[in-house]
């Protein structure tokens, strides 16, 4: 088969197998040349088409990926802003729903020893002021005995100051 530019004409010549025949083409350069910047447009046309298809894709993905991300993220500056009533969506992929639920439980534990530290502080705060009434009641009870009076008794009814008082009557018997 051989190939020959003429007079912008290009002719092929080929045998046929088995025979002893050959074929002639004419083909016009012009119509080519056309046919080869009508098929380059074509292949231009589909890559820009293919490249927005794909970018689009990307750009949809993308949100879908990082739209609960962003949201777990709000709910994170909430809950570090003092809110611990909130709790974070369940969604998108399965690692963001476990991150998601994690951060929950997460949440649930961190108000559980609030409460609990809160709930032990009440406990010491009453536990405090219950001594502090000890204190006081039994000061009042054994002021006297700073005047002169030794026929005072202090109280042993309190638990917490029951040794106390009992040290102070023993001292004032002795004396």
């Amino acid at each position: 088969s051989a190939l020959l530019k003429y007079q912008n004409k290009i002719y092929s010549l080929s045998t046929i197998p088995n025979t002893n025949l050959v074929s002639l083409g004419v083909v016009d350069h012009g119509i080519i040349v056309k046919e080869g910047r009508i098929l380059l447009l074509v292949y231009a046309l589909t890559a820009i088409i293919l490249s927005i298809v794909s970018m689009s894709a990307i750009i949809v993905l993308a949100q879908q990926i990082t739209k609960p991300l962003t949201n777990l993220s709000a709910v994170t500056q909430k809950v570090a802003a003092g809110n611990l009533d909130i709790k974070a969506n369940l969604e998108g992929t399965v690692e963001t729903k476990t991150l998601a639920s994690n951060f929950n439980n997460l949440i649930a534990q961190v108000r559980e020893l609030i409460y609990t530290q809160q709930t032990f502080a009440e406990e010491q705060r009453h536990e405090k002021e219950k001594l502090e009434k000890a204190i006081y009641t039994l000061l009042d009870e054994v002021s006297d005995a700073t005047d002169g009076d030794l026929t005072v008794r202090a109280n042993l009814d309190s638990m917490e100051l029951s040794t106390v008082a009992d040290l102070f009557n023993a001292i004032i018997t002795n004396l």
